[in-house]
């Protein structure tokens, strides 16, 4: 049962509407009582309240999307502490979301459109990777589309519970795995399990800019082919093919160009060091993208 209700009032927000829950939290529509305009407020779950990790990164999250300011991610307008003790974020109303998306429309999205919503993403990213942080959970429910009309949309990264401050020079083009350097307990799995690179599945110390990388991969085969770029459902399947089985690109034959297929082929690749940076992959998005 949600934790709010219609009529309720937050820091100079109405609650308007249960818009949906996740694993941690709950996400509501509200309006500014004095302007009335619309915005979202993400409230910790109150299962969670009193786990210090949960809470940890929930507040990680307000703090990290505070500091930042980019067209293409989403935007905290405030953080706060409802009456019940539960934190909350307050944030700029954004209507859909790529999954919302892939399941309305029934499947796979044009690589023209492909292409310029990663290439926003792949902006976004840079921007996280140039200021020391890693995203750490790329997937469809996390990029947020600021229109149900597709041609119209701008992409807006969200969720950044997970993102992770590392050493700058450690996020560069060549970066190394991150090895014991990112204070993540031994044997935690963080992220989505579908768009998870390999290293991530060995130990989430493991994380670096190339891990969003090989996340924007998977997240680019799914939209272009409608399916996950591995199709198993069980954890260890998962992990068997993330490690292990090559990338099904023939999938990617019949809606893709060779460009495009290259990159992606590129970004999947299971070594860390064989991935280009975010940087590179942006470039090369935007260069597939302009009609030759």
């Amino acid at each position: 049962m949600p934790s709010l209700r219609p009529g309720d009032q937050l820091s100079g927000f109405r609650i308007e509407e249960f818009v949906e829950s996740g694993a941690t939290s709950e996400v509501y529509r509200a309006v500014a009582v004095e302007t009335g305009s619309s915005v979202a407020i993400k409230l910790l779950h109150p299962a969670w309240g009193s786990v210090a990790t949960i809470r940890s990164r929930f507040e990680n999250e307000g703090r990290t999307l505070l500091g930042l300011r980019h067209p293409n991610i989403v935007r905290v307008l405030a953080v706060g502490e409802a009456p019940s003790s539960q934190p909350f974020l307050t944030l700029e109303w954004i209507p859909n979301d790529l999954r919302k998306h892939l399941q309305s429309s029934g499947g796979s999205i044009a690589e023209s459109a492909v292409l310029r919503l990663a290439g926003q993403v792949a902006d976004a990213l840079c921007t996280l990777h140039s200021g020391g942080l890693i995203h750490r959970d790329l997937k469809p429910a996390n990029i947020l589309l600021t229109s149900h009309h597709l041609p119209e949309a701008e992409a807006k990264l969200a969720d950044l519970g997970l993102a992770k401050h590392v050493p700058a020079a450690l996020v560069g083009p060549t970066d190394a795995p991150l090895l014991n350097r990112v204070s993540t307990a031994r044997g935690t799995r963080l992220g989505t399990w579908e768009y998870m690179a390999p290293e991530l599945w060995i130990d989430a110390k493991n994380a670096s800019s190339k891990s969003d990388v090989y996340g924007l991969g998977c997240l680019l085969f799914h939209l272009l082919t409608g399916k996950p770029l591995y199709t198993v459902s069980d954890e260890h399947s998962l992990m068997f093919h993330h490690l292990f089985e090559p990338p099904p690109l023939e999938r990617l034959d019949s809606c893709t160009s060779s460009a495009l297929l290259s990159l992606i082929a590129s970004m999947l690749a299971k070594k860390v060091d064989s991935r280009p940076s975010m940087a590179e992959v942006q470039r090369e998005l935007t260069a597939i993208g302009v009609p030759s």
